[in-house]
């Protein structure tokens, strides 16, 4: 039996899917976001919990001139090497772990419902390594995701296909969802998807 309130949706989906939209239509509506993808950030800032191990399990070359990760050349080694991609998730994993953690007992007397948006929550183990109740996956066509990434992140196509490849498809993803939201038409009707989903989810969370 639950001993806190706290009800938490597990949210994620493919690079460029549009979770990030939803997970700010969501905090809009009311849920308390926790941000996996803003834990890493932190985590891995000069003076940050995992800076010095992976400056020291990566060299310098990750590395920008005033001494901040390069996140895009990080990310650039480990999606073309395996051996470092469990390098750096060995490193940064346990640490952002552990935060979710420290930020979800800080809301374990409340009544909010939590949003864990996790981008590789189902790759990484889904309920079973995590805390949620429920998962929201949110799906995309593939080629609107490049075209919106080769705009709003200068990435290359081959480059977003290669990271797309490292991660589940829309279809496996679904397969281990609660919910699902199809963000294949304009901003506009993804607001009016996540609101009726909100709707709906909101007053049948089991808290």
């Amino acid at each position: 039996m639950r001993s806190f309130k706290t009800y938490t949706l597990g949210l994620t989906g493919g690079i460029g899917s549009g979770k990030s939209s939803v997970s700010d239509i969501l905090r809009e509506l009311g849920a308390v976001i926790i941000d996996a993808d803003q834990i890493a950030r932190d985590i891995a800032k000069p003076h940050g919990r995992a800076y010095g191990e992976i400056v020291v399990a990566f060299g310098s070359t990750v590395l920008k001139d005033d001494g901040l990760l390069d996140r895009e050349k990080l990310a650039e080694l480990v999606f073309n090497d395996l051996e470092a991609k469990k390098r750096l998730e060995a490193i940064t994993h346990p640490k952002i772990g552990a935060e979710i953690l420290k930020l979800l007992a800080d809301e374990a007397t409340t009544d909010h419902i939590v949003v864990l948006d996790i981008p590789l929550l189902i790759e990484s183990g889904g309920k079973k390594r995590y805390p949620v109740d429920k998962i929201l996956v949110i799906t995309a066509p593939v080629e609107e995701r490049v075209n919106h990434l080769t705009s709003s992140r200068d990435l290359r196509k081959e480059d977003i296909l290669a990271r797309m490849k490292n991660q589940l498809s829309d279809d496996e993803r679904v397969s281990q969802a609660d919910y699902v939201i199809a963000n294949d038409g304009t901003l506009s009707d993804l607001r009016t998807k996540v609101f009726n989903f909100w709707e709906h989810f909101s007053k049948n969370a089991s808290i």
